[in-house]
């Protein structure tokens, strides 16, 4: 399947794989920013991209920028199939110390999912289950 990307500034570049078989597609900073302790930074990169009807495309930080603190404070962002704007993921600083990032570096990663077709039907009562309404903690594993 083709995916159309549009490159926004000079420096951006389009969503890639590192290697034949990875889920996700890296995607990089279009320019250089600080991610200051405990904020969210908006971090654009560079690109707006038609996602096909019936995907929609989830943004999810990449594991070498989580041991550093960093994770989406949306995350998973989700990039509709109607959104022709720039990409950007808001990026959180969850450490104690400030964290750069250089233009071209690969941030957050871009996993493209079909969505099932589905139509809300409002009822009185969920199907039973054998779980019921437990919920977190549940099964004694916590």
């Amino acid at each position: 399947m083709d995916v159309k990307v549009v490159l926004l500034v000079n420096a951006a570049e389009a969503p890639t794989r590192s290697r034949e078989g990875d889920a996700a597609l890296d995607c990089c900073s279009s320019d250089y920013y600080t991610l200051f302790p405990k904020r969210v930074r908006k971090v654009p990169l560079g690109f707006s991209i038609a996602i096909p009807k019936g995907f929609v495309g989830l943004l999810s930080v990449r594991s070498g920028l989580s041991l550093k603190g960093v994770t989406l404070a949306n995350g998973p962002g989700i990039i509709d199939s109607n959104y022709r704007g720039e990409v950007s993921a808001l990026l959180l600083n969850a450490g104690s110390r400030n964290i750069t990032i250089a233009k071209g570096e690969r941030v957050v990663q871009l996993t493209l999912l079909e969505l099932p077709a589905v139509e809300i039907k409002v009822v009185r009562s969920p199907d039973e289950t054998n779980r019921g309404h437990c919920g977190f903690g549940s099964s004694g594993k916590f």
